[in-house]
């Protein structure tokens, strides 16, 4: 959910049983629920939208991007997308869904995600598949980051800006070939497990308020058969990117965001081997600052009986020069 310049709230949300996508706006201290002004459904069982990510993208007027995983065609087929409106506040808003992957994949994982700047720059990032191992049971695909603003005339979003140097295909590719955990036999073709939390596409994306040329990414990968966190810098727009800035093996659930001065705010949870057994940590890195921790819970109790065990992302917001995040965490007491 997103607070817009008119003081609405805007959400995306998923709804069931129908699996429906809706957009929903209201005022937060008005005596009535949000009203909906986009739904979209998928048109049978086998199509699913997934993983909303509203962003608004103007300082002035109520526009929004929501990122999303439109698979309304099967496989093989780019399903990152972005729904997006300039005049989201009106009465009757318009939409215009737009796919972002530009490439042949089989397809993208859940997560498509929306930064904004106050300057009109929207950046976009997602992690397309184009090949699967079935003997190490690995998904094999690349992190790519798409750029662009609203045209003024047309006022559709259009990210096009960046051009990938090997391929001339729109869309930046971060890292290649990259491998991520499939295991078709496991917990409905969703491989399990990091302390009890099933395996899913991790990726957050954030701007530099005061310069939109500065944006940072993070994804999980595997890297030696363990699944691990990257954090990387770009300076020139998304151009040219970084080694790791930070890399957090056993780790899921990466939340990037920029304060006013400059300082990249980075949260995740890890898992980490103590004398009395596997903790999750829920950790905050800060630029320049000494890592602040923000929970040790058991990794393994209580047992599993839900999916997600811990949900599939948490979320970090700076304002000003100071950081809000919410995560989900082992709730158990400490009677001592």
């Amino acid at each position: 959910m997103r607070f817009s310049p008119s003081g609405q709230i805007y959400g995306g949300i998923i709804r069931l049983p129908d699996q429906g996508f809706l957009v929903v706006r209201g005022f937060p201290l008005a005596d009535r629920t949000l009203v909906p002004i986009l739904t979209r459904v998928p048109p049978d069982t086998n199509h699913i939208i997934d993983q909303p990510d509203l962003e608004m993208t103007s300082n002035s007027r109520d526009e929004v991007a929501i990122g999303e995983n439109d698979g309304r065609v099967e496989p093989p087929a780019p399903t990152a997308s972005v729904d997006e409106s300039y005049n989201a506040g009106d009465k009757t808003p318009t939409f215009q869904l737009g796919k972002v992957d530009k490439r042949s994949s089989w397809f993208d994982l859940p997560p498509t995600r929306v930064a904004a700047h106050r300057n009109g720059t929207i950046y976009a990032a997602f992690i397309a598949i184009h090949g699967y191992d079935a003997p190490s049971k690995q998904m094999i695909g690349d992190i790519v980051v798409v750029r662009g603003r609203r045209d003024a005339n047309t006022h559709l979003l259009v990210l096009a800006d960046l051009v990938d140097r090997r391929d001339r295909t729109i869309g930046n590719r971060i890292e290649t070939d990259a491998r991520f955990p499939y295991d078709p036999d496991v917990l409905s073709t969703v491989a399990c497990c990091l302390g009890q939390q099933r395996y899913q596409a991790s990726l957050s994306i954030a701007i530099d308020p005061m310069d939109s040329a500065k944006v940072y990414l993070a994804w999980a990968d595997l890297r030696q058969g363990v699944y691990t966190l990257h954090v990387r810098s770009s300076t020139d727009s998304g151009s040219k990117w970084s080694e790791d800035i930070w890399a957090k093996p056993s780790a899921t659930n990466p939340a990037l965001a920029v304060d006013d001065s400059g300082v990249l705010g980075f949260l995740f949870q890890q898992v980490t081997d103590q004398k009395s057994g596997q903790e999750w940590v829920t950790e905050l890195e800060r630029s320049g600052s000494q890592p602040l921790i923000l929970a040790k819970t058991p990794a393994l109790e209580p047992t599993r009986d839900f999916d997600p065990y811990i949900g599939d992302y948490v979320e970090l917001h700076a304002v000003g020069k100071r950081f809000y995040g919410v995560f989900s965490a082992n709730n158990t007491p400490d009677r001592s």
